[in-house]
């Protein structure tokens, strides 16, 4: 690998391609690529896109009676949205993925694997569910861990959707840095992933539902844990809106901390002062031996069921919010035309 390349990865907040959004594009009114808006040839750009998947990818199982919301996308459409934008990984920690049981998340490892794209975050047991994943990305090898919260108060994360020796679900642990059987499956995993010699070592953490715009205590503990550990990425999911930024610097190696990345495409209602429909797609760069280099926020925007370049008021408003959500991490942030950018060397 050369030490002068430079490497782009892509991270997005969650896709939830169910209801509203799968009518539309699961019936030939528009067609899969346009999910992308104006985006399509950025997220192609990238050398690795890593995306949040908020709902099954099935046309099988049967809906949990008690379950208010069941997310499903039919995978025909979805996939070929998905390859589209070349999207490498999809994380599976939402419980979402469990909405049409069993049958619902074979199919969504099924046809993601037939589209050839890495999956991380749940499986058919709980040993399979806390696997690693890596994916070769131009060259540049990224490890990425991912789980859900499995603690009282998210509750998003219900035990129904966990995964157990003998039962197939999501990776729940208890986001507690005091759980230490927890955080011995997490230090256990990232261990795992070593025999992938990474470049860059990923962090997908889905926090549960959370409208808050700033982390609990508990969430910066754990991440102060998984800097010690080696981690280089932390991104957050759960919340419906993005949450800040921080840059720790743990013995001159820097963590870049995305809290929340929050919702990157649905059909959500929009709440008019939280504008849950504003966020970043993000992009870290790194050097050709893996050192982080700079973290740029791209403000962007869902209208109409797809997702789009913020508009000069959107990326106006999302970058005087995420400094402000930043602010009590003393991030730096530099303007780059309608980018945020924190410098991390």
């Amino acid at each position: 690998m050369s030490v002068s390349a430079s490497y782009s990865l892509g991270f997005s907040g969650d896709l939830m391609l169910g209801r509203q959004v799968d009518a539309l594009y699961g019936t030939d009114r528009r067609p899969p690529t346009a999910l992308w808006g104006d985006l399509q040839l950025m997220l192609r750009g990238f050398d690795g896109l890593f995306s949040s998947l908020a709902c099954s990818l099935t046309s099988a199982g049967e809906p949990w009676d008690d379950r208010r919301f069941q997310f499903r996308a039919d995978p025909e459409w979805s996939t070929t949205a998905l390859r589209a934008a070349t999207v490498d990984c999809c994380t599976l920690t939402s419980p979402h993925l469990m909405d049409l049981g069993a049958v619902g998340l074979d199919e969504t490892l099924s046809v993601l694997a037939g589209a050839d794209i890495e999956t991380v975050g749940a499986g058919h047991s709980l040993a399979a569910a806390t696997t690693p994943t890596a994916i070769d990305c131009r060259g540049l090898t990224v490890a990425v861990v991912a789980f859900a919260d499995a603690t009282a108060s998210t509750g998003g994360s219900g035990a129904e959707t966990a995964a157990t020796p003998g039962r197939p679900g999501t990776a729940h642990v208890a986001f507690d840095p005091a759980n230490d059987a927890s955080m011995a499956i997490i230090r256990s995993t990232l261990e795992a992933s070593e025999q992938f010699d990474p470049d860059v070592v990923v962090a997908s953490l889905r926090w549960g539902s959370t409208s808050h715009p700033q982390p609990p205590a508990r969430h910066q503990q754990l991440i102060r844990q998984l800097a010690d550990w080696g981690v280089d990425l932390v991104v957050g999911h759960g919340g419906r809106s993005f949450q800040g930024v921080e840059l720790l610097n743990r013995d001159n190696s820097p963590t870049v901390v995305c809290y929340d990345l929050g919702d990157f495409v649905g059909d959500y209602e929009i709440d008019p002062a939280d504008r849950n429909d504003r966020s970043f797609l993000f992009e870290l760069v790194v050097d050709g031996d893996g050192r982080l280099l700079e973290l740029v926020l791209h403000p962007t925007e869902i209208e109409s069921r797809a997702v789009y370049r913020a508009s000069d008021r959107g990326a106006a408003w999302a970058r005087q919010t995420m400094i402000e959500r930043s602010a009590a991490f003393e991030t730096s942030f530099e303007r780059s035309g309608t980018q945020l950018v924190v410098p991390v060397r």
